[in-house]
């Protein structure tokens, strides 16, 4: 249980606002992914990228 309260905590403090990328996000979880053996593919928006 505690392991998933940690996790959940690493995942809301990534500054998710709607205007800013959200690539730190999407590179953590790739990470933790395939740390435990699953792979992700990642899809990118057709609309306009947003700033790094």
């Amino acid at each position: 249980m505690s392991q998933a309260i940690a996790l959940l905590e690493k995942l809301v403090a990534f500054d998710t606002t709607s205007s800013e990328s959200n690539l730190a996000l999407i590179e953590y979880v790739e990470g933790y992914l395939a740390e435990v053996g699953v792979s992700a593919e990642r899809v990118m928006s057709p609309a306009a990228p947003k700033p790094i």
